[in-house]
């Protein structure tokens, strides 16, 4: 049994030094990425939403001799597009998948990984294979979406995906890992023997709690890194008989649209992730510091206001343009940074680094960003928007029917929270008035006239209407905060439990 164990142990440790070296974390950015059938027509793909984007799926044809080509012409316009978005300073990678069949025995893709996996010599030659697919095509990477190999052959399996990192060197290498919120033990299904091959994982998770598909993970026995974990995103829904899910953009036509709520998460029989819960798995994804989220599939979402997918990458970059504070650093005075989910004003330098922002230091003061309302946006109860002079707060969800919305224009959907007029910098200001500048609303301290509210810091302030929420505090029910950019009411009594990861504690504002 001893000398059993230590062959194994020994095995194991072989792998682990012929291991290439990887890159240090090939994506250091929070990624919004998704899937893309392999065939989808290169305009077709919102490039400017995404920063990642997994084309599925290119199989083998045979059980050793791998694939038939090499060469995509589909797939190299769809680089070549995604490519040109660096000019925008938007790095998109572009990788491919292989697999996609579930825990089926018949599933052809399944059998041939499995016997492609059981032959050194047909695991080199796909390897290879793979190798020349990356090359040829200009991609950046492989994710392998084999998430039931047969618990017998996961040696194989181990062999299969340390073949495919020693051909394609520093590319990346992802593979999807099934999740059903924690309830079955996965070692059947997985082996930790892969992990010094692997970049990142994607957590098939979808429509399960987001607390239960990640904590599986992160912990014993598994102990994955957060930051190589992309929370799955659906952008399907599942019917309440049980039957075959559906994606999103065709479910939403299953009711008239006057009964059409997309901020939700039900529509008809339907159960799915609204545009509220999309946004709140994405403020989860940042909030643990996970690597990004991944959904599936691109031609299940909408490509108008309503996408699922926006929603996703508009959370991730709202704050994309502030930096995020790192103790030790001294910051100049007008700078606005981020930290514990919330933006924070330097209102004050000293010669030694500042301590870390929050509603005790005096050096900084909160500040929150907001839009202006856009006929072209589409908006949930709870969203606050600066609209004429005042800003408003959204009282209800909006049905798909409904139209006619402004802030002036519906005021059963919008309730005005107060006045704030756009800066005028000829315009004498009193103490106290509020004014909308630069995407964000500031309280004149005094008597002031023709100086910025972002620059004059000893005349004006910004003005919050819900302070940031702090870990130290305690809060009692009905305590509100805002949070990663969003308002939050308590539910019951609690002390350091985070507004987006403790959803039986917190629920976002609605109304």
């Amino acid at each position: 049994m001893k000398s059993a164990f230590a062959v194994v142990a020994l095995i194991f440790f072989l792998l682990l030094q012929e291991a290439p070296t990887l890159s240090a974390d090939k994506e250091n950015k929070f990624q919004v990425s998704v899937y893309a059938d392999v065939n989808t027509s290169p305009q077709s793909i919102p490039y400017e939403r995404i920063d990642g984007l997994v084309l599925a799926f290119i199989n083998p044809v045979d059980d050793c001799r791998g694939f038939s080509e090499t060469e995509f012409p589909g797939i190299q316009e769809i680089v070549s597009r995604a490519r040109a978005q660096e000019a925008n300073g938007r790095k998109i990678t572009v990788t491919f998948a292989i697999g996609g069949g579930g825990g089926n025995d018949t599933d052809i893709t399944n059998k041939r990984l499995e016997s492609i996996a059981s032959r050194e010599e047909c695991r080199k030659q796909f390897a290879g294979q793979v190798a020349e697919i990356l090359s040829k095509n200009d991609l950046d990477g492989v994710d392998i979406d084999w998430e039931f190999p047969k618990s017998s052959s996961l040696g194989n399996y181990t062999l299969f995906i340390k073949a495919l990192r020693e051909s394609i060197g520093t590319k990346i290498l992802s593979i999807a890992i099934y999740d059903d919120s924690g309830k079955e033990d996965a070692s059947g299904r997985l082996t930790k023997n892969v992990f010094p091959f692997v970049d990142y994982y994607m957590v098939m998770a979808y429509l399960g709690p987001r607390n239960d598909a990640i904590k599986g993970w992160i912990n014993p026995p598994w102990n994955l890194p957060k930051s190589k974990l992309r929370l799955g995103l659906a952008l399907f829904g599942d019917p309440d008989d049980g039957g075959t899910n559906i994606g999103y953009n065709r479910f939403l036509g299953s009711v008239p649209p006057a009964q059409v709520n997309p901020c939700g998460d039900q529509v008809g029989i339907y159960k799915f992730n609204g545009l509220r819960t999309t946004r709140e798995l994405t403020r989860f994804a940042m909030t643990e510091k996970l690597g990004g989220i991944t959904a599936w599939e691109l031609e299940q979402d909408r490509t108008d206001s309503i996408s699922l997918l926006n929603a996703a990458s508009e959370t991730s970059r709202m704050w994309e343009n502030f930096r995020e504070w790192q103790p030790g650093t001294t910051y100049p005075v007008g700078t606005v940074i981020r930290n514990r989910g919330n933006l924070w004003l330097v209102k004050s330098s000293a010669p030694s680094p500042q301590a870390e922002p929050g509603l005790a230091n005096s050096a900084f003061k909160q500040i929150e960003v907001m839009k202006e309302w856009s006929a072209l946006n589409y908006y949930c109860g709870g969203d606050e928007v600066w609209f004429g002079g005042s800003v408003y707060r959204a009282v209800q969800d909006r049905m798909l029917g409904m139209t006619n919305l402004s802030p002036t224009g519906d005021l059963s959907f919008w309730k005005k929270l107060y006045t704030a007029s756009l800066y005028d910098k000829t315009k004498p200001y009193k103490n106290g008035e509020r004014v909308f500048f630069n995407g964000s609303v500031y309280a004149a301290n005094k008597q002031t006239q023709g100086q910025s509210p972002a620059k004059a810091l000893a005349s004006w302030s910004p003005f919050v209407d819900t302070q940031a929420f702090d870990l130290g505090k305690s809060y009692s029910r009905g305590a509100m905060v805002r949070y990663m950019g969003n308002k939050y009411i308590s539910t019951k009594s609690s002390r350091g439990l985070n507004p987006v990861v403790a959803t039986d504690v917190w629920e976002p504002l609605r109304k």
